[in-house]
């Protein structure tokens, strides 16, 4: 007995440290994942995080770049998956989609007039049985009624390039409000290059 209470200690040990373990691990890759953020907002502090938490969009103070990151997890370390820099004049259009969804559920409500007293009457009359008699003999009358209900949706950014290879980069997030933020900031800075590039084009021309 004592031989088993021991392995069953020397079990709960080893279960302890191996989850000790890995939770060090974890806050270690949270770390360098929260350092890795940091180092990008450093030369583009406009930031979207992606619904994966891994994925950010970003774009710099200026408003002439634009960059898609995705990190991944290498043991505890992070690196960098995918980089893609984008000139703002290079994106032809952006778009959003998708996000939360309001359902309207019908639910049919049925309530029967005067079943109360017929089923007393019906009870006076043929007993136990006479009680469910009448109570199923009422009139019914039955009603719908409405119940709202919202689906959650991811927000989805569509980048339309000027780039045959990648011509379309999509960007979801959880965050709408976020995501309506940026297809005014992108739109904003795609139309004051255009504008500025017309301007240029007006000046060489005099």
């Amino acid at each position: 007995m004592q031989y088993f209470g021991g392995v069953l200690l020397l079990i709960g040990l080893g279960l302890f440290a191996l989850a000790v373990h890995f939770e060090r691990r974890h806050r270690m890759r949270v770390a360098n994942l929260r350092l890795a953020v940091q180092a990008l907002a450093a030369d583009y502090p406009f930031l979207l995080s992606a619904s994966a938490g891994m994925s950010f969009l970003c774009m710099d103070s200026e408003g002439v770049r634009i960059r898609f990151t995705v990190f991944r997890p290498q043991g505890i370390e992070i690196e960098v998956a995918r980089d893609l820099v984008v000139p703002i004049a290079d994106v032809q259009s952006v778009e959003l989609s998708g996000g939360d969804t309001t359902v309207t559920d019908y639910v049919t409500v049925s309530r029967k007039q005067g079943a109360l007293g017929r089923a007393a009457m019906g009870g006076l009359l043929f007993g136990g049985a006479g009680a469910i008699v009448g109570s199923t003999s009422a009139g019914s009358k039955s009603r719908s009624v409405a119940n709202l209900r919202t689906i959650r949706g991811l927000s989805v950014l569509t980048f339309a390039l000027a780039d045959l290879s990648n011509p379309i980069v999509r960007f979801k997030s959880w965050d709408r409000a976020q995501s309506e933020q940026w297809l005014n900031r992108v739109r904003a800075a795609i139309a004051k290059h255009r504008s500025g590039s017309a301007l240029n084009a007006q000046l060489s021309t005099s």
